[in-house]
């Protein structure tokens, strides 16, 4: 056996006991080449054998662990290698103390017919066919240092853990010095037959360009020792809007303990995301995996901004990788992993679509097939492969109580309820130091009723207070400029009083917010509410509608919900009108305030995902 002090290369072979006579002719060979290159003492020849218990990727993953080489190479035991095999091998890595692998040609034969040049290099980024030969990265039959292909683990399964291994070292660039061989070292006895490879070589681009690849993009982590893995899927990251709030502090809560990989629809702005929700996310905390060209795109082109194709597509690929990963999570509301994972539910949009569930709940793929081809099927339940049974499965977090019993009627569950994290880093100035002004939050859409909240402050003016109204927030994406205008005109007609403050920075929002008294909110059985809750962390004295789970947010408190518009004016005027209410209510509203921090919501979310893969959140 090699001294493991100047072992050069680890030799490593997954067999199985049904294959034994393949495995000693194997064996045979590489103790001819030992012997004639006398390398015993500077090769060694590890094997993992069982009755096939044991995964593929799970023997590979140990005989990692048990190597000693420099460099290791996996040899399949129903392959064959060239009679210079270690020769070429072993002189390659005495020449190149730097490499990083020692790539070569190799030959693939279909059932021992039709032989095809296979060419190894990190020139090429992925598995492809051109020109009658196979281009691929430098893969588990390529001699690679120890130490790189060690901080890879193999996918826990028999198919296509060669694929999803080599790929991922390839998307990290984790390869950077290569020593090229020309000469066909290795033999690739494929046991596929020709006539479908044929068929999958000739629709590769095609194929490639929906993201349907044979192997299906497996996507294990490279996992760090000692951390569970951990499968985040989303379908829009980006800095914007109540749900990328909670993602990204999800993201600042799990980083530390889990190994997390990101699978999403295009790769994050995690600056700006940063900068707009106050995290400290980098993309090396995380491994990041996103949808192929055009499949990342078709967003822009489905003129229904509600449209579930793309995350269908995220569906799709979930549900081929997600028994790989120790848990799997989503703050993308309904989802189906294809296991049981857990969804951040923000409101069960996918209601919606609860008939078409049905209708198609215990069809085999087959027969939604037919049903897409006859017209009376969307491509998207198509794609999705969605299961109301495994959507049911799921544990569902929510914002509040309110969302809470809207999931339990509609999924017949009980959801666990996690408030969102509400940022608040700017000033918190006296009460009575503070303009005797409204602040209203929120993006520019006729759902958070601004012209509404603009009437409402407009007849507390004809009361006799004099209070202005600022209006903070950006251009909604689906309501646009039109809305906009709208605001500006009425702002006009009511007067000097009323400030529209558009794509304002963060830091001007707060300067803004912090010298403002009161708050008000506009929009109806809103979800939870993180602009409410955001101006009572600020310190001001916030009214909302009485609906929704914004009524959580100022808690016990009917002063400060309103029925109308008529009561919104009659309760305002009240607090306006005594100052002993106004310090009661900013007691009361400063105590709540602890429950919507982002500390609280990290150590809430933590404790939820770790009960949660132990088998313990599930209500």
């Amino acid at each position: 056996m090699a001294d493991k002090n100047q072992t050069l290369l680890s030799i490593l072979i997954p067999t199985l006991d049904s294959r034994k006579e393949l495995y000693q002719q194997l064996c045979t060979e590489l103790e001819r080449q030992i012997s004639k290159t006398k390398t015993s003492d500077t090769v060694e020849v590890l094997t993992l054998r069982d009755d096939g218990t044991a995964t593929v990727g799970a023997k590979r993953n140990q005989l990692i662990n048990k190597a000693q080489g420099r460099f290791t190479v996996f040899i399949d035991d129903d392959d064959t290698i060239s009679r210079n095999y270690l020769e070429q091998i072993v002189q390659a890595i005495r020449e190149n103390p730097q490499a990083d692998c020692i790539s070569f040609a190799g030959e693939i034969t279909f059932r021992g017919k039709h032989p095809r040049k296979m060419l190894h290099s990190i020139k090429n980024h992925e598995w492809h066919y051109s020109s009658g030969e196979y281009h691929r990265p430098p893969c588990h039959i390529t001699p690679i240092r120890r130490k790189i292909a060690a901080s890879y683990r193999f996918a826990n399964t028999n198919f296509a853990e060669d694929m999803d291994w080599t790929l991922r070292m390839s998307h990290d660039q984790a390869l950077k010095q290569e020593v090229l061989l020309n000469e066909v070292l290795y033999h690739y006895h494929c046991r596929r037959l020709f006539a479908f490879q044929w068929m999958l070589d000739r629709t590769q681009s095609p194929r490639h360009a929906l993201g349907l690849r044979f192997a299906d993009g497996k996507t294990t982590v490279k996992s760090a020792p000692g951390k569970p893995t951990l499968l985040f899927m989303s379908n829009g990251f980006c800095a914007y809007g109540g749900g990328n709030v909670v993602l990204a502090w999800s993201l600042m809560a799990l980083r530390e303990k889990w190994d997390v990989t990101i699978f999403c629809s295009t790769t994050p702005d995690f600056d700006a995301v940063n900068t707009h929700f106050g995290t400290h996310l980098k993309k090396e905390d995380f491994t990041i995996r996103q949808l192929p060209f055009p499949l990342n795109r078709i967003n822009k082109l489905d003129p229904d901004p509600f449209s579930a194709q793309q995350l269908s597509w995220l569906m799709r690929f979930c549900q081929n990788v997600s028994h790989q990963y120790d848990a799997v999570m989503t703050c993308d509301d309904e989802f189906d992993f294809g296991r049981a994972g857990i969804q951040y539910t923000h409101y069960p949009h996918m209601q919606r679509h609860m008939d078409a569930f049905l209708a198609v709940e215990d069809l085999s793929s087959g027969q939604r097939l037919r049903k897409f081809l006859s017209g009376k099927l969307r491509p998207w339940l198509l794609i999705s492969r969605i299961s109301l049974k495994r959507i049911k499965s799921n544990l569902m977090v929510t914002n509040s109580n309110w969302t809470a019993a809207v999931l339990r009627k509609t999924y017949d569950i009980e959801p666990i309820v996690v408030y969102p994290p509400v940022r608040w880093n700017g000033p918190r100035r006296p009460f009575e130091e503070r303009r005797n002004t409204f602040v209203c939050l929120g993006r520019l859409s006729p759902v958070k009723r601004l012209l509404h909240i603009i009437d409402i402050v407009e007849q507390v003016r004809a009361r006799g207070f004099e209070v202005e109204l600022e209006i903070i927030g950006d251009e909604d994406a689906i309501a646009g400029n039109a809305y906009v205008q709208k605001v500006r005109k009425r702002i006009a007609e009511a007067g000097n009083w009323v400030h529209l403050n558009k794509s304002v920075s963060r830091k001007e929002l707060e300067n803004l917010v912090s010298q403002c008294r009161f708050g008000i909110h506009g929009m109806i059985d809103e979800h939870f509410g993180i602009a409410p809750a955001e101006l009572m962390r600020a310190g001001c004295i916030v009214f909302v509608p009485n609906s929704g789970g914004q009524v959580e947010i100022v808690g016990e408190q009917p002063e400060l919900r309103y029925d109308s518009d008529d009561d919104a004016v009659e309760k305002i005027c009240r607090v306006l009108a005594d100052q002993e209410s106004q310090s009661r209510l900013l007691q009361a509203l400063s105590e709540r305030s602890a429950l919507f921090n982002e500390s609280h919501f990290m150590s809430h979310i933590q404790n939820v995902v770790a009960d949660f893969a132990k088998g313990g959140a599930k209500p």
